[in-house]
């Protein structure tokens, strides 16, 4: 039987780690921002920056450079649209604020009409 060759590991799962983890922050960041996706998201590109920075350190790859560039755009964009999304929700809870306030006035308004009417 011939000798099976071991397959030598080239050191270079952190670069793929960290690319991986940096396109899913990515991807995480730019979906709904709901929940906790934007919390995921940055936590998988730190992560991925961690990882791509430690294979940058012992061996220079592509896909490290690539994941350490992802894993910052990731975690840039979950903090920019977090910040919108807040934004957004002060605004629509001032509103919301407004309409209530709207419809208790407009509530005592109608309420001292009917009772001069009877």
């Amino acid at each position: 039987m011939a000798k099976q060759e071991k397959k030598k590991y080239n050191g270079d799962a952190y670069g793929i780690a960290g690319f991986v983890l940096g396109v899913a922050s990515i991807v995480l960041a730019i979906s709904i921002n709901v929940t906790f996706l934007p919390l995921a998201s940055i936590l998988l590109g730190i992560i991925g920056l961690a990882l791509s920075i430690k294979q940058q350190m012992s061996r220079k790859t592509g896909l490290a450079l690539a994941g350490i560039v992802l894993s910052s755009i990731g975690i840039v964009l979950a903090v920019l649209l977090s910040w919108v999304f807040i934004g957004i929700l002060k605004i629509m809870l001032a509103e919301l604020e407004k309409l209530k306030e709207a419809s208790s006035a407009l509530g005592a308004l109608g309420a001292g009409q009917t009772g001069s009417l009877g």
